[in-house]
Formats: structure tokens, sequence, C-alpha cells
């Protein structure tokens, strides 16, 4: 309300509300100002579009999170120290959150930093790994970090072993035909898709369905389980991609698959192949993409790369941290290499 126009905080206010339990794209009463995606810039409407559309996939997995709540009493959007109340971290990154069983989010709050082009938050990241589930890069936890996005993307992470349900339909108004399955490689999980009609209040009485989606991290396999309860409210066949991140095996680099006409009554088990094995992060490609967005001078870029290049990790840590650079480019390079 009687803002300016700021298409950096507009796209960042899409990015949050697609993490948020309720997503409002509220105006002002001005001909001046509007929500719509199109009255922006290209590269802005784009990563408008990007978020709107990912926050209806987001359904199958905000709605079983919200039935967890009214059934279970937890919140789609939990502090950190709920879960880590022995940690202090955990009570001092005030803006970072759990949503739901699967993800946390460090909101961007702040404007792009204009050497990097990028957004950045301090945050804290709990015991285990966890993969950035936009850019797919694990990260080791039990610690603090400073992440760095550009404006396409958000601090979102899930853990090893989360499995996370998403939409492939475009019609919210039945439960989809079309799901995709990720699963985040490296230990055991499992996911309780919810469904119900989506209208009434038939639930109550029992007219629902659950499926289970299960991953054994030593067997390699990700099983989907029989529908249970009431079928009437779900597809009787559903299409599956399964992507497993930070995975790779059968000389491929990703392991994706796709699983057709499988009877929502009956389930399904896929196995992974036998050299399936977890896949390191591309750190010298991630480096390059970070130097080359950079608006610093190509001398200083071509003297980083050269020192990236020669020297060996721990080396290349002590020479970072003697190099004539901003803090924050330092810190951005950091996030890449001790990830």
């Amino acid at each position: 309300m009687g803002g300016y126009l700021d298409e950096e905080l507009e796209a960042r206010w899409y990015q949050l509300g697609v993490f948020s339990p309720i997503m409002r794209l509220h105006s002002s009463s001005t001909e001046f100002f509007s929500k719509e995606p199109w009255r922006y810039s290209i590269g802005t409407e784009r990563i408008m579009e990007d978020f709107l559309r990912l926050r209806h996939r987001l359904i199958p997995y905000l709605y079983s999170m919200n039935h967890r709540a009214a059934e279970q009493g937890i919140p789609l959007c939990e502090p950190m120290y709920y879960g880590n109340p022995e940690s202090n971290p955990a009570y001092r990154y005030r803006n970072e959150y759990r949503f739901g069983s699967e993800l946390i989010v460090a909101p961007i709050t702040g404007k792009n930093i204009p050497e990097l082009d990028m957004g950045k938050v301090e945050m804290f990241l709990p015991e285990g790994r966890y993969y950035d589930i936009f850019t797919n890069v694990r990260y080791e936890g039990g610690r603090e970090l400073t992440a760095y996005r550009r404006l396409e993307h958000y601090p979102v992470f899930a853990k090893e072993g989360s499995i996370l349900i998403l939409s492939d339909d475009l019609d919210a108004l039945k439960n989809p035909e079309n799901l995709e399955v990720i699963v985040y490689y490296g230990q055991s999980g499992s996911f309780e898709l919810y469904e119900d009609d989506g209208e009434s209040e038939d639930y109550l009485a029992g007219k629902y369905a659950t499926t289970t989606f299960t991953y054994d991290q030593q067997q390699g396999r990700l099983t989907i389980s029989p529908a249970e309860g009431d079928r009437s409210c779900i597809p009787p066949r559903r299409n599956y991609r399964i992507k497993f991140v930070g995975a790779e095996g059968n000389g491929k680099k990703e392991l994706s698959f796709e699983l057709a006409d499988v009877e929502t009554d009956k389930g399904t088990e896929l196995v992974l192949p036998n050299d399936a094995t977890a896949r390191n992060n591309d750190t010298k490609a991630l480096l390059m993409d970070l130097l080359q967005h950079a608006r610093i001078d190509y001398w200083t870029k071509s003297g980083l790369w050269e020192m990236l290049e020669s020297a060996s990790f721990p080396y290349v840590i002590t020479a970072l941290m003697m190099q004539n650079i901003s803090e924050d480019l330092r810190k951005a390079m950091l996030e890449i290499l001790l990830a």
C-alpha cells in the first residue's frame, strides 16, 4: 500500500508467497500498480510465472500438509527451533522456517548485491545433508552459512531422504493423474499423500484416500503403495515421473524414470540400477557460473579462475582468503567450495 515500483522486490514477494500458507497478490487501488506478471519486464515476468506455476504444482504437498495440520495440530510453517530445541543457531535465524515435513525455507529479504547480481541470506542447516531444490546442489548440514542466490532462485532445502510430490496437471479442480515424485538421494524416507474431493466435508465421514511413497536407501527401492481408503476421489490410474536428485548410475549423471498407467489400487515399485551412487557437486562448473555473472573486471576473474585451477582444495581456501576481493564475492565462492 502506497509503495513504489521495484521489480526485484516484487519477484522476491512472489517467491515468499509460494512458500507461505496463503498466497494472495493484493495491490493498491491505483491505475499505476497491479500484480499481473505481464506488467513487468520480460525477465521479472518469467520469474513470476515460474513461481506461480510452482505454487500450483505444490498443491499435492500443500494439501497433505494442511490435512496434517488439521488432524495433528502441526502447522505448515514452523520455526527452526521446534525441530532443533538444543541448537542455539535454530533460535538465532528468526526468518528461517520449516515448510511442511520436507522443506526448509530461508527467505531473501534484502536487495541484490550489485557486484554479484545476487541476494543473500544468513541461515542455519541442521545436522545431515541437504539439497537446494532449485539448483540440486548438496550441502553438509550442522552449520551456519550465507546463501547467495540470483533472482530466479530461492533458498529452499530438502534433507536427504525427503520425498516431494508435485502435480503435473493444469486442472486444480480434481486430483491429478500425472505426478512428479522427487526423491532426495542419500537416506531412506517416506511421505503420505492425502487426497479427498477438495470441495465437501465428506472427508469427515472417511471419504478420502492416502498413498504412501517409501524409499529404502539400502535396497535402492522406491515403493508406491496401493492407495488406502476411499479411492473414488482419485484417478484409477496414474502416470509418474520419478527423479532421484543427487544420484547417478547406469552411465547417466541423473537418474529419472517414467511409470505409465499405474493402477492406484495396486501401486508399484522401482529399483535403482546396481551401480547407483551419490553424485558429487560439480564445484568447478558452479564457480565458473558465479564468476561469469559477477560484475567485476575480467582480469580479476581470470586470476581467481587460475587460482582455482592450480591449487588443491585446502590451499584454494587459504589462497581465497588472501585475495583482494570483496567479502561477498569471497563468501559466495566459499559457499560453493564448502557446500
